[in-house]
């Protein structure tokens, strides 16, 4: 696969719990094989996201990560969403950020609820976010060497609800694939 930078502006995060280089909502070109099937991706059918990040975590580290991008009235949209890393009440540093045709915004603090297994509420504190997440299916993986141990979900499937800007622009989120991450570990 080939991701198409040119009008997508990343972010860069850096915190005393690491660094993270986040950019969301990028044109994708190359192609899928399977076994003997072969599907070509074009960037203007297709969105993908970046998300390079290294870290030096307490001993115990749980977060909540969300991902999400695609196109809605014409304008391409993407978001990153976490809390339990790079937490920050003052918004100067976070990685919660809404990307509009390529161009980042940041976003405040917010809290992931769990419904039942495959649906989510993720709100901010100010009600500016409010999206839904419905999972289609999923993976995990538990590891557990004694004092080193990882408990990762990851939920694939859609967004639906609103996100407003800073400015209180109202971005409509509708069907919007992507991605919710658990990871709870002890390193």
């Amino acid at each position: 696969f080939q991701f198409l930078f040119d009008n997508v502006e990343p972010i860069t995060v850096l915190s005393p719990n690491g660094a993270t280089i986040k950019v969301v909502g990028l044109p994708v070109m190359g192609k899928l094989e399977c076994g003997d099937a072969t599907q070509e991706v074009s960037n203007d059918a297709a969105l993908g996201a970046l998300d390079w990040s290294h870290g030096f975590f307490p001993y115990y580290t749980r977060w909540i990560w969300a991902l999400g991008c695609g196109t809605e009235k014409n304008k391409t949209i993407g978001f990153n969403l976490c809390c339990g890393v790079h937490d920050d009440t003052t918004r100067s540093i976070s990685e919660n950020i809404l990307w509009i045709n390529g161009v980042p915004e940041r976003l405040p603090k917010l809290s992931f609820e769990k419904q039942t297994p495959n649906c989510w509420i993720i709100q901010s504190h100010d009600k500016s976010i409010n999206l839904s997440f419905t999972a289609i299916t999923g993976r995990h993986a538990n590891t557990d060497y004694l004092f080193v141990s990882s408990k990762l979900m990851h939920s694939y499937g859609e967004f639906n609800g609103t996100i407003h800007d800073a400015t209180g622009r109202e971005v409509l989120v509708s069907a919007t694939p992507g991605i919710i991450e658990e990871h709870e570990a002890n390193w």
